[in-house]
């Protein structure tokens, strides 16, 4: 329950998460995103704010050589968030890629959450940005959009939703952040709440 209380609590800024819409499939869909913008936009670019972040939620880390097995480089750590039955995996990488992947989702709801996540980052202020480029392929069973964020022509976040075949991968829905303004920062240590491996 402290996780759920988290999630509505610290995330209802994003104005995803309501409770007239309390529905199983748009919850699980609604969530997982809400945590990417929160995670990986809002929180992760500043280190600090991201460990505390991280202690304050709670969230299971992944023992090293699980993390080896999700993370893309060598070096990146992972959480998992069990929320009321729905699982999301948490990956914090060291060139300054966060993401978060879902099991499943629904593209609908995706979308609409996605949207809303986006016009949040100007409303809140998290970046500076002037204009958005959108770029979509596909490759095998995964579809790719990059969003590409510039402000002067500056590029200061690049986000990609990878959108997999389902029964292909462990997962059928990531979204990967890479803050471009503050790449290349070494990732902080993080104290883990506790030190139990989880399994995957």
């Amino acid at each position: 329950m402290r996780i759920l209380f988290l999630l509505v609590v610290m995330f209802a800024p994003l104005g995803i998460i309501q409770a007239q819409e309390w529905d199983a499939d748009k919850y699980k869909t609604k969530g997982g995103v809400t945590l990417f913008w929160e995670a990986c936009v809002h929180q992760y670019p500043d280190r600090e704010n991201f460990a505390a972040w991280i202690k304050l939620s709670g969230f299971k880390e992944f023992a090293p050589d699980a993390a080896a097995g999700i993370a893309k480089e060598p070096g990146g750590r992972a959480w998992v968030i069990d929320n009321a039955g729905v699982r999301y995996l948490l990956v914090a990488e060291e060139s300054n890629l966060c993401t978060v992947y879902m099991k499943s989702f629904d593209l609908d709801i995706f979308s609409t959450s996605f949207e809303t996540g986006q016009r949040s980052l100007a409303t809140n202020g998290w970046i500076k940005f002037d204009n958005v480029s959108r770029e979509t392929r596909l490759s095998g069973d995964i579809n790719f959009t990059n969003y590409r964020y510039t402000n002067h022509g500056d590029s200061v976040l690049n986000i990609t939703v990878a959108d997999v075949m389902p029964g292909t991968s462990f997962f059928e829905l990531g979204m990967t952040a890479t803050m471009t303004r503050m790449a290349n920062k070494p990732l902080q240590p993080i104290a883990p709440k506790n030190g139990a491996p989880v399994d995957r």
